[in-house]
């Protein structure tokens, strides 16, 4: 590597930045560590917040790794606000009738109720204050706070 070149192109010279930014999209979707990545990476994690705040490339591949893992939480929590079954498959041993032992496949359906903290939190980063369990106290307080408009006495003159 030449002196004034850094990692980042060095990666590009050696055809490897595609790679590393694949790299760096799937870690930050599976919540590696700044210190986790840079490792993998085979840099210090000097060397990452370096390459990080000076390269475009390396920040939305971290960004486009962070969208990932939102979505993917996401889709688990409207999941479990909804409710689901999940379906496993059971192995036994059992004896037939003649006393040789067969292997028995059962099929167990546990269900997962929706649950209504999942919901609620949904619902209030979905549509805001409208589904907000405190949304009574909030237009009371906005309400409260907003500016008093006085109205002419009709009572007095015009020239007091």
């Amino acid at each position: 590597m030449r002196r004034n070149e850094d990692t980042f192109q060095k990666w590009k010279k050696e055809g490897l930045l595609e790679s590393k930014l694949a790299y760096l999209r799937g870690a930050s979707s599976n919540f590696y560590s700044q210190k986790k990545m840079a490792h993998d990476l085979g840099i210090t994690e000097t060397t990452f917040i370096t390459l990080k705040s000076k390269y475009k490339q390396i920040r939305e591949a971290l960004n486009y790794g962070d969208e990932l893992l939102k979505a993917d939480v996401m889709s688990a929590l409207k999941k479990r606000a909804v409710g689901f079954v999940s379906v496993t498959k059971v192995r036994s041993m059992k004896k037939d009738g003649g006393g040789r032992n067969y292997q028995a496949v059962q099929k167990v359906e546990k269900e997962f109720p929706p649950d209504v903290d999942a919901i609620k939190y949904l619902l209030t980063v979905k549509f805001g204050r409208e589904f907000h369990p405190k949304k009574e106290e909030l237009d009371l307080a906005e309400k409260k706070a907003e500016p008093v408009q006085w109205l002419p006495n009709p009572y007095k003159g015009d020239d007091e």
